[in-house]
């Protein structure tokens, strides 16, 4: 297991080297890295069988969990750790081991597996330890530098919610600073289908008809821009479901028709307006713009002509 999981770590991104190419010198340094790591493994789990919690054993796990940092327990091991090390400890120092592992956490994060569960896991566990707001504050310029070096990176925008949310508890936060912040990543690209999710999460509660029109305004412009990326039309499809059926109809509508006048054959448009006729009890339009979908989008005809059978014994 061991020596196959550390040629993956190697090999992670890199062009796959077959075996038989690589020479005597090059087999003997995978034997040696294997061992090593082995060596490593097995003496971070003596330490933590002796129940040892000081921080050469944090600086071990440093060096195991930079190759490793999906071996959870690990992450259990260094939070046991850790629980020692800030027992009657004041502010002051908890501010400076929470920022030590922070820092090592950011090193896991942007050098070696930015979407390591255990990681973020890890890093959730730690803020609620000393959750002070410039801890808070830091983490929130965290997350924006994350999300923009990989804007759909959806351990980030989940950590950003949480963070948020602790934030907002505080009053140093609110839902429109996350609004703008929000349209700001959709503006930067209509694509970013991970920003429109976190939009919806913002607007799960909302019941207010003129701003869930107001939406329709924004995600009108990703549609009109490019009717072929499936992110708005989603994020539509969604927000029709918060609107009263006949307002949810008129909205979509309006657009369909208007990109189907450019393009009949749309995918999407077409879609969008077959969904819209099911909501209006137009079973004859449905009917017409799913046959049309199986015609156009064979890959998917099945769950087209399920669609259509569906629409028809609903609306008889």
């Amino acid at each position: 297991f061991f020596r196959h999981f550390l040629e993956f770590i190697i090999m992670h991104d890199r062009k796959k080297v077959p075996k038989e190419t690589l020479d005597a010198a090059q087999k003997q340094q995978l034997q040696n890295k294997i061992a090593a790591y082995q060596s490593l493994v097995a003496q971070c789990f003596e330490l933590r069988k002796s129940q040892t919690k000081t921080k050469d054993a944090l600086a071990l796990l440093d060096k195991l969990q930079f190759i490793n940092p999906e071996m959870y327990s690990c992450w259990n091991y260094r939070k046991e750790i850790l629980k020692a090390l800030l027992e009657g400890v004041d502010d002051q120092g908890k501010t400076a081991l929470i920022g030590s592992e922070l820092a090592f956490n950011t090193k896991v994060i942007t050098e070696r597996d930015p979407k390591s569960y255990c990681t973020w896991y890890h890093r959730k566990w730690l803020v609620q330890q000393h959750p002070t707001a410039e801890i808070l504050e830091n983490e929130m310029k965290l997350c924006a530098k994350g999300l923009n070096l990989d804007e759909r990176n959806f351990h980030c925008w989940g950590y950003r919610r949480w963070i948020a949310g602790l934030q907002t508890g505080q009053g140093t936060w609110s839902e429109d600073k996350e609004m703008a912040y929000n349209q700001q990543k959709i503006e930067q690209n209509f694509s970013n289908y991970s920003a429109w999710h976190n939009r919806a999460l913002i607007l799960e509660h909302c019941t207010d008809v003129e701003a869930l029109k107001e939406e329709f305004e924004l995600v009108s412009q990703a549609l009109y821009t490019d009717s072929q990326d499936q992110s708005g039309w989603i994020y539509a499809k969604w927000l029709a479901q918060k609107l009263p059926p006949a307002e949810a109809v008129l909205q979509q509508q309006e657009i369909c028709d208007d990109l189907l006048a450019d393009d009949p054959n749309a995918k999407w448009p077409m879609y969008a307006r077959a969904h819209t006729a099911e909501m209006d009890n137009d079973g004859a339009t449905a009917t017409r713009y799913w046959e049309a979908l199986v015609e156009h989008d064979p890959r998917h005809s099945q769950y087209y002509l399920w669609r259509q059978e569906r629409t028809q014994g609903i609306l008889k």
